[in-house]
C-alpha cells in the first residue's frame, strides 16, 4: 500500500507587476481586437469553466508582466523556458489562408494542426512548440484556441 499523498501543484503568487484593474483593460482590449465572443449567458457548463480557466490565466500573466498586449491587439508571450534564443512569442491575427492549410491534416493530426495554427499566429515554426517545456507549449495552444474564438 502506498502512503504518499499528493497534492497538486500550484505556482507561487508572482509579484504583480500590473494592477488588476489594468489587467482587465489589456484583457478587454485583447476581447475586441480579436473579436472573441465573451457573452457568459450562451455558453454551457463545460464552456464557461474552460472560459473562467483561460480568463484567469490570462489575467494572471498580464499581472506578472509575462503576458503583454500591443495597441493592435498582439500578444506577446514570454515563455518559462527559453527555447534556443527565443525566450517570447507574439501572437497576432493570422490571414484567412490559414483556414484552407488547415485541411491538409488528417483528422487523427489533431496536436499537429494545433501546432501549424499556433504557428501561423506567431509566425514560427510548427517544430518549435515541440521543443517547448508543457506549461509553454499548453498555454500556447490554448491562447490560440481563445483567440481564434469567435
Amino acid at each position: 500500500m502506498n502512503d504518499k499523498t499528493y497534492s497538486k501543484k500550484t505556482e507561487p503568487a508572482a509579484a504583480s507587476v500590473v494592477s488588476a484593474e489594468v489587467a482587465e483593460s489589456e484583457f478587454q482590449r485583447i476581447v475586441v481586437e480579436w473579436d472573441i465572443d465573451t457573452a457568459t449567458a450562451h455558453m454551457n457548463a463545460e464552456s464557461l469553466e474552460d472560459y473562467e480557466k483561460i480568463r484567469g490565466k490570462i489575467l494572471r500573466l498580464i499581472q506578472a508582466g509575462r503576458l503583454v498586449v500591443a495597441e493592435d491587439g498582439d500578444v506577446t508571450y514570454t515563455l518559462r523556458k527559453a527555447v534556443g534564443t527565443i525566450d517570447t512569442l507574439t501572437f497576432s491575427m493570422p490571414l484567412g489562408a490559414v483556414l484552407p492549410a488547415m485541411d491538409r491534416y488528417k483528422q487523427n493530426q489533431d496536436g499537429r494542426k494545433t501546432f501549424h495554427l499556433v504557428g501561423d499566429v506567431t509566425g514560427q515554426p510548427p517544430a518549435l512548440f515541440t521543443k517547448m517545456v508543457w506549461p509553454d507549449a499548453n498555454f500556447c495552444s490554448t491562447l490560440t484556441g481563445f483567440l481564434m474564438a469567435s
